[in-house]
């Protein structure tokens, strides 16, 4: 019979041998990992490559080092090349360097470092409660926020140009040519919002922005996904891309549009009723006179730990301030419409542009010859850039074909892809038949009269009885022409003041 000695004697030989058996399990092909006695040379690794060396790269992979090694065989050249005249090879050179005999072993070398080195989900998780309010972003209040992108505020509604000189600012000096303040640029969009670069150059592309939930045009997107469609261009400069705002100091760009990517078919402005103002009604643009407009919008996944969805407050700061408006000077908003909102506040559109966010994650990755192992480490800071979605078929720059990218992803439903080609992106040509249906559901009938235009007939056999048209509330004075503007049909908010409602 064992004693109670012997038994923890025994229980302590069998933790001791599985301990021996993990430890070999855990360096196998790193046998020859030993300190080196004193009084005693350490051996000369075998590799060519016997400094220790390390590289930054955005991936960590068996490839990545491979290739790695490749470019710094070829520069030591003269101790690499091998005396019988065949190419050198850089997994080769790792079996070396790691002092094992298959791709195989280091392959599970290299994997098992990177993934030693990957910070965790939990690590990100912490990042994501830090995330940099969006209220913070124009340094203003919620209110200012939402002003803007209603399509208000000074930020949109000013214009940049040169009063005394009638130049625009790129063609002037880089200071001013004559005395006295006249010939200074005023309204200066890098000026007016230079927050947004400052934003846009350091923290957007280092640290995730919360989502604005609190703004009424941003809250409960139900297909996940968010648009911008502007109608003018205020940026006096020539190198804006695609917009006309190049005039002079006579008209200073009050007459500018943007670049033209898409036709609009119709606002419900029973969608965006905290934008513009009114209990309901709608707008009917037509084909041949609606006017340039440029829509650009993003998606994002059903799953929470999806890129797309935690970085998708960076992407509406990247579409709705930074690229489009501050660099491009895009501005202002269609009749009845948010300027930017959730797609179901936006009017409806044959197609629109769209970005994609990607986190680009920066490894730090050694290799040591003489200590036979790889070492990892990520960087805590990832890159978070901006690139044109890619949808399905390699089609770009898409935002319905990138919406059916994220289904064939799992990250939305075709009950979802559905309800956006039906009711929001309709597709080329399809603005007389979304329009038809549209009006339908209001109790409406379309009056063609063969040159393609599109407004709801206003004989009283068509208007149902709980709704008629009415005269809408008194635009802004457009410096447009009276074709140029919608068909409209709305009723007002009683006791409610007017908000933007910006004719196009």
């Amino acid at each position: 019979m064992m004693h109670q000695k012997d038994y923890l004697l025994l229980a302590l030989f069998v933790l001791l041998g599985n301990a021996s058996v993990i430890e070999a399990d855990s360096l196998r092909g790193l046998q020859d990992i030993k300190k080196t006695p004193k009084g005693v040379k350490k051996p000369k690794p075998d590799s060519c490559l016997r400094k220790p060396f390390r590289f930054t790269a955005s991936v960590c992979d068996y490839e990545r080092v491979v290739e790695e090694v490749s470019e710094r065989m070829k520069k030591l050249s003269r101790f690499c090349d091998d005396k019988s005249g065949a190419p050198p090879s850089p997994k080769i050179e790792l079996h070396k360097i790691l002092n094992v005999t298959t791709d195989r072993d280091v392959k599970m070398i290299i994997e098992r470092a990177c993934k030693n080195g990957k910070i965790s989900d939990d690590s990100m998780d912490e990042e994501d409660e830090r995330a940099f309010p969006f209220e913070l972003v124009t340094g203003k209040d919620v209110s200012f926020n939402k002003e803007f992108f209603d399509g208000g505020t000074y930020w949109n509604e000013e214009v940049e140009y040169v009063p005394d000189t009638g130049k625009t600012v790129s063609e002037r000096p880089r200071k001013d040519s004559g005395p006295g303040p006249k010939n200074k640029p005023k309204s200066v969009l890098k000026n007016d919002a230079r927050r947004v670069k400052s934003i846009a150059k350091k923290l957007a592309v280092t640290q995730k922005i919360s989502f604005p939930e609190n703004i009424p045009n941003f809250d409960n997107c139900q297909l996940r996904s968010a648009m911008c469609c502007w109608v003018s261009d205020r940026l006096a400069d020539k190198s804006s891309k695609g917009g006309s705002c190049q005039t002079s100091r006579h008209n200073r760009c009050t007459i500018s549009d943007p670049k033209n990517n898409t036709d609009i078919c119709y606002v419900d402005m029973s969608k965006s009723k905290s934008s513009n103002h009114v209990s309901g009604g709608f707008s009917i643009f037509d084909k041949k006179t609606e006017g340039p407009t440029y829509c650009h919008g993003f998606a994002w996944s059903n799953r929470d730990h999806d890129i797309t969805s935690k970085f998708k407050g960076n992407t509406l700061f990247h579409v709705g301030m930074s690229e489009f408006f501050f660099k491009r000077g895009y501005v202002k908003n269609l009749p009845g419409a948010p300027m930017c909102g959730c797609l179901e506040q936006m009017p409806v559109v044959t197609r629109a542009d769209c970005s994609e966010v990607r986190v680009a994650k920066s490894y730090i990755i050694g290799v040591d010859s003489r200590q036979r192992k790889v070492m990892v480490k990520q960087s805590s800071e990832s890159k978070i850039e901006h690139v044109p979605c890619k949808g399905v078929s390699n089609r770009t720059n898409d935002l319905e074909s990138y919406y059916e990218r994220i289904v064939t992803e799992g990250g939305a439903t075709e009950t979802e892809l559905d309800k956006l080609r039906n009711n929001h992106i309709v597709g080329e040509n399809n603005c007389p038949s979304a329009t038809e249906t549209f009006l339908k559901s209001k109790g409406f009938v379309m009056q063609g009269n063969g040159s393609g235009n599109q407004n709801p007939s206003d004989t009283p056999s068509t208007v149902p009885k709980t709704m008629s048209p009415t005269k809408p509330p008194s635009p802004r004075k457009s410096s447009l022409p009276s074709s140029s503007r919608p068909t409209t049909v709305s009723s007002k908010v009683p006791g409610e003041k007017k908000g933007n409602n910006h004719n196009h």
